[in-house]
């Protein structure tokens, strides 16, 4: 996160385990994260899932603008996963 400009705010690695070992447990097959950041909690949630979806809901333009290469990045290693990435507020 700091290395991208961005506050350090992203979970750590033991967080990212425990959150990917959820998603594991449960069998999650979709997924909704609001707020994306760096995607650094993303990719935790995407190693749990086997398949499925993740929508990732960020309000802040500049935010989601450099998520694109990351995103990009992670829907080649998880090509069973259908990764939708919105701009704005969540709304539903």
């Amino acid at each position: 996160a700091q290395g991208l400009g961005k506050v350090k705010i992203a979970v750590s690695d033991i967080e990212g385990a425990i959150l990917r070992t959820c998603v594991q447990l449960n069998g999650c097959k979709e997924f909704v994260e609001i707020g994306t950041l760096t995607g650094v909690s993303a990719h935790w949630i995407l190693a749990g899932m086997r398949e499925g979806r993740f929508t990732t809901i960020e309000s802040n333009p500049q935010h989601f603008e450099s998520g694109e290469i990351i995103f990009r990045q992670l829907g080649e290693c998880f090509p069973k996963i259908e990764i939708q990435r919105k701009l704005g507020l969540a709304q539903e």
